[in-house]
């Protein structure tokens, strides 16, 4: 079992708690496809571009596993992008791959969201009052102000075909 399904198992638990671990994306999330077709798209992201593997503390993934809003699949893979011109801030994105009904129709599905880091440390000046602060927006966020679905960056728009 990988990180991210034992995070999705372990979810309603951590909800009893107020916390999460997992949680379904909604489909306002969708940015758009690419065909499986094209190489390496997966891995394109934090090979030739500023999208990295989210933070982790002690080895664990500073990010919620996300299922699919159709599926319930978990993402095949999550990356992320701080903005550079607000770098308290990243885009959050994360690809499935889809099998289509006739040979060559396969995909990568791609989703994205804009909103506060998650990372454990102090960014662009901040003292702890607002490093906890922003701790707290991000894993309690208001969408539309503080967590924005479906917002990509230049780099993913120019990826999808949709």
């Amino acid at each position: 079992m990988t990180l991210k399904q034992l995070k999705k198992r372990l979810n309603p638990a951590a909800q009893k708690v107020g916390l999460y671990t997992a949680y379904r994306l909604d489909e306002s999330e969708y940015v758009g496809r690419v065909p499986l077709a094209v190489p390496g798209v997966m891995w394109y992201l934090p090979t030739n571009t500023d999208y990295e593997e989210p933070p982790n503390v002690g080895g664990v993934t500073l990010s919620a596993a996300k299922t699919h809003p159709k599926t319930g699949k978990v993402h095949d893979a999550t990356y992320r992008k701080v903005d550079r011109k607000n770098p308290r801030w990243q885009w959050h994105v994360h690809i499935w791959s889809q099998v289509g009904d006739t040979p060559g129709t396969s995909y990568y599905e791609i989703y994205s969201h804009y909103e506060m880091r998650p990372d454990f440390k102090k960014i662009d000046g901040e003292d702890t009052a607002e490093m906890l602060g922003r701790l707290q927006i991000h894993y309690r966020p208001e969408y539309g102000t503080d967590y924005y679905q479906g917002k990509a960056d230049p780099v993913v728009k120019d990826l999808v075909n949709d």
